[in-house]
């Protein structure tokens, strides 16, 4: 035994019965530092118009995976994926330029939560349109782009409207903040807070969804305005 030991010693520098056991694998904390190459100019961006970088970041992150060169089935391109009519509202002229793009969209946020004072309700619109937030909270029906919005006049809680994908959108986007936070950018005070929950709709998988983004608490807020 003593002349195999010697033997391994000899062989590897240090008793077999020594060997280091393997590192275990390290487990992903829930914050996690996450840096692109647009961070500065995102940071720029949000802080010129009032809002919170890592929301913003968040944003961008779901609307395009910071691909600048990215562009929809439905026509919205760039980082925060403008759509034409959008862009030259709020004076973009190149959609596939970062600064612009990044701009615009900031813009258009920055409008959206002076418009309804929320949010989440700013997040619905952004992905759904200002006018299906009005539709939803006024209880009326809103001809846009050749569709009519709650054809059925249905009013729900604060305007949210009971679109799963909507509803997708604005957890998605909390949940990308609340995991990648910008490392060292204070985070905003919680001024807009409202229920989302929006009333029974006819689908239960709707309901469903509506109910799953009253159970999630929102973690960030926009503006320290």
């Amino acid at each position: 035994m003593l002349a195999l030991a010697a033997f391994f010693l000899l062989l590897f520098g240090k008793p077999a019965c020594a060997q280091a056991p393997r590192a275990p694998l390290q487990r992903v904390a829930q914050a996690t530092t996450y840096r692109t190459i647009y961070d500065d100019l995102i940071v720029e961006t949000a802080r010129r118009h009032g809002l919170d970088a890592t929301m913003f970041r968040a944003l961008v992150l779901t609307e395009s995976n910071f691909n600048s060169r990215i562009c929809s089935n439905k026509g919205a391109c760039g980082l925060t994926q403008l759509m034409p009519g959008t862009a030259a509202r709020f004076g973009v002229r190149n959609v596939f330029d970062a600064a612009q793009n990044l701009d615009g969209g900031a813009r258009y946020l920055r409008y959206l939560l002076d418009l309804f004072g929320d949010g989440r309700l700013a997040l619905a619109a952004y992905n759904a349109g200002e006018g299906t937030i009005f539709a939803y909270r006024n209880g009326v029906a809103v001809a846009s782009g050749g569709r009519i919005i709650n054809a059925a006049r249905r009013r729900t809680s604060g305007g949210f409207p009971p679109y799963p994908e909507t509803i997708a959108y604005v957890v998605k986007i909390e949940a990308a903040a609340t995991r990648y936070p910008f490392p060292g950018v204070a985070l905003p005070r919680r001024i807009f807070h409202s229920s989302v929950a929006a009333q029974p709709v006819a689908s239960p998988a709707s309901a469903k969804s509506a109910a799953t983004i009253v159970e999630t608490e929102s973690l960030y807020f926009w503006t320290n305005r």
